[in-house]
């Protein structure tokens, strides 16, 4: 059964090694449960932010980037 606002993934898309260890759909196909601040439970972005994991005022929207210049703006997470 599938959590609220979750869809299946391809086959092809698996395994979900690439994704962050935050994501949804990367937790639920490692058999991890979802963090108690996460938007599917919380129903709410709100507890990202309180976690300190949010993108809010880190990233650019792609519109601002002319593309001769998105590679000085890609950033490589990590997980700490």
């Amino acid at each position: 059964r599938l959590q609220r606002g979750l869809v299946r993934l391809p086959g092809h898309l698996r395994p979900c090694s690439w994704m962050p260890a935050t994501c949804a759909y990367r937790r639920r196909f490692e058999g991890q449960p979802l963090p108690k601040w996460h938007p599917l439970l919380t129903g709410s972005e709100l507890g990202v932010v309180a976690a300190g994991i949010s993108v809010r005022d880190k990233v650019l929207s792609e519109d601002f980037v002319h593309p001769d210049g998105y590679h000085e703006h890609t950033i490589r997470w990590i997980d700490a």
